[in-house]
C-alpha cells in the first residue's frame, strides 16, 4: 500500500471511535460496518475492529444465509426482478468476504 500519512492518521482516529462502538445482531444487519469497510482482512479498516467484533460480524453473516443458499439485502426492492439481481450480487460478495476471513471452504 502506498504511503499516505494523512490516511493512516485518519484511520487511527476512526479506529479509536469504532473501538468504543457496541454491536448486536440488529446493528450488523442494518448497517454496513464490516461488510463495507473491511471486506477482507488485509484492508486498512480491518484493524478498526477487534477480533471479537470481527467474529460477531462473520457469525451474523453466516447465520443470515437463506434456506436457498443465498443472502438478502437490507434496502427497498423497487421491482421483483431487481430482488433476484441484487440477491445474486449480495450472495457473491458475502461468499467472497467469508472466504477471505477463512469462513468458507474454497477447496
Amino acid at each position: 500500500m502506498p504511503e499516505f500519512p494523512e490516511v493512516y492518521a485518519l484511520s487511527e482516529r476512526i479506529h479509536e471511535i469504532v473501538q468504543g462502538a457496541r454491536f448486536d445482531r440488529a446493528d450488523i444487519l442494518q448497517f454496513s460496518s464490516l461488510k463495507t469497510y473491511a471486506p477482507r482482512p488485509d484492508t486498512l479498516a480491518s484493524g478498526w475492529f477487534s477480533d471479537d467484533v470481527l467474529d460477531l460480524h462473520l457469525d451474523v453473516l453466516v447465520a443470515d444465509q437463506q434456506p436457498d443458499g443465498g443472502w438478502t439485502f437490507n434496502w427497498q426492492m423497487w421491482t421483483p426482478i431487481t430482488g433476484f439481481e441484487w440477491r445474486g450480487e449480495v450472495t457473491v460478495r458475502t461468499l467472497a468476504r467469508l472466504a477471505a476471513y477463512g469462513r468458507v471452504n474454497t477447496a
